[in-house]
This record gives C-alpha cells, sequence and structure tokens, in this order.
C-alpha cells in the first residue's frame, strides 16, 4: 500500500499538494512506505483508519520486518512460511493467532486463512501441521479412558464409546474394578465381578477388590458384584461348583466327638469330649477325658482302659502301661468306670 496524501499548500496559489506523512487510504500500512522525513519506523505496522488521517502505530514487527502487499501491509512473521497447513504457533506473537488452530497456506507469503479450531491442540510437524489426535477414537472400538494422555481429561477409569476413527470418545461407562486394556476393544474389568451363579469365596478374587476370604458371597449372575457375605467362622473352601463354608470343625452328625478328631486349626482340646446336636453344629460342652477320648465307629467316649471295670480289686498289670499304675501293686474299686486306687 502507498501511503501519499494531498494537503492545501498555504500560498498564493492556494495549490493542493500532497502531504507524504498522511495516510492514502483506510488500511494498515508498513512503516518503510513512507518518506524517511516521516520518521516511522520501518519495521512497524501503522493503521490507517481513513484518508488523510495521522497513520496510528499498531505493532512492532520483531522477527521478519514489515512486509508491503497489494491489499493490507503485514508483518513478515504473520504470513505463510509454505504451502502446507500451518498451526497459528507458528506465526509471530504479534500475528495474534489462535495456538489451537490450523490454518490454511496456499504458498509460502502468502496470507493464513479459512482457520480450523483444533479442539486437542495443534500438532507442528516437519511436513504440514495437523490438528492433534491423541484425544480422538483411533477406530470404533470401545477405549479405556486410561489410554488417552493426561491433558485429555478423560477419566482413567471409564469405558468410552468410540464411533469411529477420529470421533470423540463419548458415553463414558465408570468401571468400578478399573479399565481392561485390550489388543481389540476396551472392557470394564470382571476380575471382582462374578463369573457364574455359583457361590463363591472372597478368597477366590484379588487382594485388589477388598472382598474378606474367609466370607462366602452369593451371585446372582455372570458379571454382577458379588453380594450378601456370610462369614465363614472356620475359613472359606474353593470348590469346582459352589464354594462353600469349610465345615472340618463342625459336627458330622449328632454323635459325641473328640477334639482329637478335627483339624489342629480348629482349637478344639484333643483330649477332651465335645457333644454335638446336630450336623454342621459347633462342637460344645467338651469333657476333659483324663486317660484320653476314644475315637469309634459310632459316638466317640473318654477312654476306660485306665479305670475299673466292676468293685473288684485289681493288680496294676491289668492295665495297659500308658495307665502308669504299678503292675506289682493291687487296686482298689469302688464301682464301674472308677479309678483304681
Amino acid at each position: 500500500m502507498v501511503a501519499t496524501a494531498i494537503f492545501r499548500a498555504a500560498d498564493a496559489s492556494d495549490k493542493c499538494v500532497e502531504d507524504p506523512c498522511k495516510c492514502q487510504e483506510k488500511g494498515d500500512v508498513c512503516g518503510s512506505t513512507f518518506p524517511e522525513e516521516c520518521k516511522f519506523p520501518k519495521d512497524t505496522l501503522y493503521s490507517c483508519v481513513d484518508k488523510d488521517m495521522t497513520p496510528k502505530e499498531k505493532m512492532t514487527c520483531s522477527t521478519k520486518g514489515c512486509v508491503p502487499t497489494a491489499g493490507d501491509d503485514v508483518c513478515g512473521s504473520c504470513l505463510c512460511p509454505d504451502g502446507t497447513p500451518t498451526c497459528g504457533s507458528v506465526f509471530g506473537p504479534e500475528c495474534k493467532k489462535d495456538n489451537l488452530t490450523l490454518y490454511t497456506c496456499s504458498k509460502v507469503d502468502a496470507l493464513p486463512s479459512s482457520p480450523t479450531k483444533c479442539a486437542w491442540g495443534c500438532d507442528v510437524k516437519d511436513g504440514p501441521d495437523k490438528c492433534n489426535t491423541d484425544c480422538l477414537c483411533k477406530n470404533g472400538d470401545n477405549v479405556c479412558g486410561s489410554v488417552f494422555p493426561a491433558r485429555c481429561g478423560y477419566k482413567s477409569n471409564a469405558l468410552y464409546k468410540c464411533s469411529g476413527a477420529l470421533a470423540d470418545p463419548s458415553a463414558p461407562d465408570d468401571c468400578a474394578w478399573g479399565c481392561d486394556v485390550k489388543a481389540g476393544p476396551d472392557m470394564c474389568n470382571a476380575d471382582c465381578l462374578c463369573v457364574d451363579q455359583d457361590d463363591v469365596c472372597g478368597s477366590d478374587f484379588p487382594d485388589k477388590c477388598g472382598y474378606k476370604k474367609d466370607s462366602l458371597y452369593k451371585c446372582t449372575g455372570k458379571l454382577a458384584d458379588p453380594s450378601s457375605p456370610a462369614t465363614c467362622k472356620w475359613g472359606c473352601d474353593i470348590k469346582p461348583g459352589s464354594d462353600v463354608c469349610n465345615a472340618d470343625c463342625l459336627c458330622k452328625d449328632k454323635d459325641d466327638v473328640c477334639g482329637s478328631q478335627f483339624p489342629a486349626k480348629c482349637g478344639l482340646k484333643p483330649n477332651s469330649l465335645y457333644k454335638c446336636s446336630a450336623a454342621l453344629a459347633d462342637p460344645s460342652s467338651p469333657a476333659v477325658c483324663t486317660k484320653g477320648c476314644d475315637v469309634k465307629a459310632g459316638p466317640d467316649k473318654c477312654n476306660t482302659d485306665c479305670q475299673c471295670k466292676d468293685k473288684d480289686d485289681v493288680c496294676g498289670s491289668q492295665f495297659p502301661a500308658k495307665c502308669g499304675l504299678k503292675p506289682n501293686s493291687l487296686y482298689k474299686c469302688s464301682a464301674a468306670l472308677a479309678d483304681p486306687s
């Protein structure tokens, strides 16, 4: 743009002459287009609001100078660096381009045009710049939020739907037990969910699930949340079908039973005889068997090998050595099952 204007001279001829330091027309103009006597810096861009007005400084073109064009003059840093799409961040700060916008460049030194807003940022490349796709779907598969960079703002434990490549992930489904990244479609983690309708021990699940190992959980169906935990007093027993509470420390029937019949983990006294009210009842009312508890085919009993059979006197040699009686001594018996004395 040529920055010339005219003014009326104050002489007798009243002749109109041009003022070289005034605007010729409306638009932006480089300081270099004015004569040196105007003292406008060459690398400053001026704004002309109308013809014959004084140019107003708009900006300093700090990097590539001010470039005159057929239309508005511009800072050189605001022109296209080549003929490929260019991110706004490539242009100088004086250009006030949006860093998150991709501009069309038809050729070198062309004016950027057709701005496209990049929702996830503009990616500067060695070749054509592009809108960033790191936060967009790669295909039509469901995808975990953890797959995307943190700057995308997606929930890492949510599963997002993808309608196709470069679509925005949508309709997030919160995964209570985390989102599982797969080779194909991602899915919510099922490690903490029921496999089928069988009851299941809490110990069947990973520690991260937070289930009680010695509790038995109900399952209403596949992928249901385990519920209604029942505490297993003696531990939970994992089976091929439904798991069960461990019965190793419970009565098998109504027969009295020696404590020695139970595993040590049960904490029952081996030389005590326990009452059983029913199958799966807790053994109760222990009676201490001073000479040991005798396991029988039916109800167990306290051992009587070291006790009198009747009221007759008896030699110590008649009893087993375990009884600790003197073989050459005669013992009194006050009654059957009494202790020899």
